[in-house]
């Protein structure tokens, strides 16, 4: 889990020690942060209540097992899918996030364009849903590491090892593209280097 959040313009820090910014302008087009609009600052917020789901089954059917990662909009965690006897990685919407309608609406259907992409290097999404307040993505797990982890244990990649990583980014990329899909946040912390 990274110890810090980010959105496409300015870091978000989750840490009940640390500020946390949030939107003053909710018509920002990234719905997380304007860099021209005014925030307004909540100092010591809890942050605990975003591992709250672990233990916890969601929707009747996941059973919520670890933490794996944190992000702008959302908390990944690693899940057995009690239906199917099978970990997925749950993507679960932060609690103030999921209030507003609009952006869980845009979550929802950026869940179905991805679910219509059917590529070897683009996880699967296989469920979307709602318990409690709780929206969330049931996604294929990857056994494996971030290219930023990689980067960080390995420092400077070899060319060929670099085009070996590349390659399967671009031709995910390609189809997005070509299924009308723009990723919009592509970095080494979303791309999963599997093992």
């Amino acid at each position: 889990a990274q110890d810090a959040d980010h959105c496409c313009h300015r870091p978000l820090r989750l840490t009940s020690r640390h500020p946390v910014s949030v939107p003053a302008d909710p018509r920002c087009s990234c719905r997380f942060f304007d860099p021209l609009a005014a925030v307004r600052t909540l100092p010591f917020v809890d942050t605990h209540v975003y591992d709250a789901p672990v233990g916890r089954f969601l929707d009747g059917r996941y059973r919520v097992e670890a933490t794996l990662a944190r992000g702008g909009m959302a908390t990944v965690y690693r899940a057995l899918d009690t239906r199917l006897d099978r970990v997925v990685a749950l993507k679960v919407m932060h609690p103030e996030l999921a209030v507003d309608d609009e952006f869980v609406a845009r979550f929802i259907g950026e869940a179905r364009s991805a679910a219509q992409l059917a590529h070897p290097a683009v996880v699967a999404v296989f469920d979307q849903g709602e318990d409690d307040g709780a929206v969330f993505l049931a996604m294929e797990y990857v056994e494996g590491r971030t290219l930023r982890q990689v980067l960080r244990d390995r420092g400077r990649l070899a060319p060929d090892h670099a085009l070996d990583l590349i390659e399967p980014v671009l031709a995910a990329l390609g189809a997005a593209h070509a299924a009308g899909i723009v990723h919009r946040d592509v970095k080494p912390e979303n791309v999963l280097v599997g093992d």
